[in-house]
């Protein structure tokens, strides 16, 4: 499969991608506990696709099939970790109409340049009955008002979410909502642990919405 393709976010991603893996080895409790968050809301068998896949982490451990980035050397990466390279980006997905059975944007929608058209496309190439997670760190949230002030170059060119903001995507899309979870209930600067994800919003930094294409 080819690495060629068109790039929406800038250059950051492919000349950081070892500060990118390292940031999940020294915060491994932390993405541990966002993977088990997501792994508890979506189910991700069959055809199904991760948005901004980067290096794989999320992708590789949920089974997800394919992987799509504009970033090369991301996509080096996620193939190590077992997943299909497709080069591209989430404004105009290279998959076919009703294609797909399920989709995960796992933080990547605060880096999309244009997240209403992302959503849109995710719409397009699901089945009917397929699902979509949108995984976010939540803007009002002790996380998002911390990675919003942060001096990081992944930060710097960030959008931060409500939770009321994805969710009039999702409906302008066409979406159901089904099912919200949250996780990182600890705040910056306590001591960090692999946490037990809940139902709803409102205590939790990282949300998990689940929603789906009506058939």
């Amino acid at each position: 499969m080819s690495f060629s393709g068109p790039s929406s976010r800038p250059d950051v991603f492919s000349q950081n991608v070892e500060r990118y893996e390292a940031w999940y080895e020294k915060h491994r409790l932390l993405y541990l506990s966002e993977l088990k968050l997501i792994s508890s809301i979506g189910n991700f068998e069959g055809n199904s696709l991760e948005i901004g896949v980067g290096t794989g982490r999320f992708a590789s451990p949920l089974k997800i099939e394919f992987g799509l980035d504009p970033s090369v050397s991301m996509l080096k990466r996620a193939m190590q970790r077992g997943i299909k390279p497709v080069a591209g980006i989430g404004e105009s997905l290279p998959f076919k109409n009703s294609s797909l059975s399920s989709i995960l944007i796992a933080i990547t929608i605060c880096f999309v340049r244009d997240p209403e058209r992302v959503i849109r496309e995710s719409f397009r190439v699901l089945k009917p009955g397929g699902t979509i997670v949108i995984a976010f760190i939540e803007r009002t949230s002790p996380w998002g008002k911390f990675y919003s002030r942060k001096d990081s170059p992944f930060y710097r060119i960030a959008s931060f979410f409500s939770l009321e903001e994805i969710m009039s995507l999702v409906n302008s899309a066409g979406f159901v909502p089904k099912k919200i979870g949250q996780t990182l209930f600890i705040k910056p600067g306590e001591e960090e642990r692999e946490e037990t994800p809940e139902e709803g919003s409102g205590r939790g930094s990282f949300i998990a919405l689940l929603a789906e294409k009506p058939v």
